[in-house]
């Protein structure tokens, strides 16, 4: 016969050991969903869905590969669902300097073809974590100078490769295959 006592620990030891597992699962899955995001998604997510939030360049050398956690202000690793969001609300994003006139030329011609949803941009010169930007960009995309325009993660170009496409016809096309809604230059 056992006591009251031996059977409430069994049963305490059972619960501990469930709720331990649980949180290895839990703990697993998050670090397995951080190793599949692509470095360039996570860094889309950071400066479009938290463009008060800066990186903090000190901690971060833009030459070697930034562990996405870094993207993830509060922890939230939540990968497939700001994928969504970015492909949603935010497939064409436009790295930019104000002061630029190659990036002012992109963003006109861009702004021309009245896509839905439109192009995000972010200027560089105006964020602190501009130059840090600028080197990951460099890094991930190949493209050390601005504009650089990325359609769903992946550089299409600068101001002239955007021209080229616009003058054969094909920037219009390009857009569309990858779901944005064109409403200009028709």
């Amino acid at each position: 016969m056992s006591s009251p006592y031996r059977r409430r620990r069994i049963v305490w030891a059972a619960i501990l050991l469930t709720g331990a597992f649980l949180f290895y699962l839990a703990l697993a899955k998050s670090k397995d969903a951080a190793e599949s995001v692509p470095e360039i998604h996570a860094l889309l997510h950071f400066v479009t869905e938290h463009p008060d939030q800066r990186l903090n360049g000190s901690a971060l050398d833009p030459a070697e590969k930034v562990d996405v956690r870094v993207f993830a202000p509060g922890g939230d690793m939540d990968w497939e669902k700001h994928l969504r969001v970015l492909r949603d609300e935010a497939p064409l994003v436009v790295f930019s300097k104000t002061f630029c006139p190659f990036s002012q030329r992109a963003k006109a011609l861009l702004g021309s073809y009245l896509i839905s949803p439109p192009p995000t941009v972010i200027e560089l010169n105006l964020r602190e974590d501009g130059p840090v930007i600028q080197g990951l960009l460099h890094r991930l995309t190949g493209r050390r100078t601005v504009p650089n325009i990325l359609l769903m993660g992946e550089s299409i170009g600068g101001a002239d490769d955007i021209q080229q496409l616009h003058d054969e016809n094909k920037l219009k096309v390009l857009l569309e295959e990858r779901g944005l809604v064109v409403n200009g230059l028709d």
